[in-house]
């Protein structure tokens, strides 16, 4: 078994870095130099900054984001939506 730590609020510390868990089954809360990168909770988990994988994310609720890039395919099964135009040089309608 691993490592298990009980009490009611844990930190881990490491010069400018933590990892917090700030209440028993509470959210975890992950510092990087001093800034919090990410929010880890019963229902999710939210980054900011990048997200990277050298496989797949997936998703199966619906995913928002600013600006979309790939070198590769975008795929849907359904309706792909958008409040502007939708550009390129192979777009099927």
């Amino acid at each position: 078994m691993g490592i298990r730590i009980s009490t009611s609020s844990s930190n881990i510390f490491l010069g400018n870095t933590s990892v917090a868990i700030p209440a028993v089954n509470g959210n975890v809360n992950a510092v990087i130099n001093s800034i919090q990168i990410a929010n880890i909770w019963s229902g999710g988990i939210s980054v900011v900054g990048a997200v990277a994988a050298s496989t797949t994310i997936s998703a199966t609720g619906n995913i928002t984001g600013g600006n979309v890039l790939t070198g590769g395919l975008i795929s849907a099964t359904g309706n792909v939506t958008s409040a502007a135009n939708v550009a390129g040089g192979n777009v099927l309608t």
